[in-house]
Formats: structure tokens, C-alpha cells, sequence
């Protein structure tokens, strides 16, 4: 049975593609490990002053995701054969980017 480090590791190469790994941010991570589970990833710092959406431009790289990242995870039918059927869960997250889903076939 394989160990977590190298999961995590195939969990890495098959749901994120190369372009989209170099910058992969601590959430990014994060959030990658939590997709086979059906497991959220959780980002918020447990304190309800810092976790009011009105402070999102006060969270760091630990909260962000790339808005290029969701959009490849939502649409690939790859990604989709290896995500749980829960789908991408994710809380307290700042999204970086244009998520543009217009037209788009959302697999979860």
C-alpha cells in the first residue's frame, strides 16, 4: 500500500496539470490532497474576526487558490475520474483570478 507522501505526490501529477504546478500555493496543496477523499479543505484560521469575508484581501498564499486551478478541476474529465464524488470542497478560500465557467461542462 502506497504512503502518504507518495499519494499525495500522484495526487499532485494526475489532478493538476504541469502549467498549473509551478506556484502551487500551501491551499492549492491543500486542497489537492482533500479531492480523493470527499474530505473539505478547510483554509479558515478558526478565528471569526479573520475569517469574515470582508478581510479576503488579508489572506496570504495558506488561503489562495488560483481561479485557473478550480477551472481545470470543475472541467477535465481526467481530474473528474479522480476526485471523489462529493466533488472539490473548499472553505475559506480567496479565489486569484477570473473564474470563468461560462459554457463550460462542469463535470461535479
Amino acid at each position: 500500500m502506497p504512503g502518504k507522501e507518495q499519494m499525495n505526490r500522484e495526487n499532485l501529477e494526475n489532478l493538476v496539470p504541469e502549467e498549473l504546478r509551478p506556484g502551487l500555493t500551501a491551499a492549492e496543496r491543500k486542497l489537492v490532497e482533500s479531492l480523493p477523499l470527499g474530505n473539505v479543505a478547510d483554509l479558515r484560521s478558526q478565528d471569526p474576526a479573520k475569517d469574515d469575508p470582508v478581510q479576503w484581501q488579508n489572506w496570504g498564499p495558506d488561503r489562495t487558490v488560483r481561479a485557473a486551478l478550480l477551472q481545470h478541476l470543475f472541467t477535465s474529465p481526467q481530474a473528474a475520474s479522480l476526485i471523489h464524488p462529493k466533488g472539490v470542497q473548499i472553505q475559506g478560500a480567496r479565489i486569484e483570478g477570473r473564474l470563468d465557467l461560462e459554457g463550460a461542462t462542469v463535470v461535479h
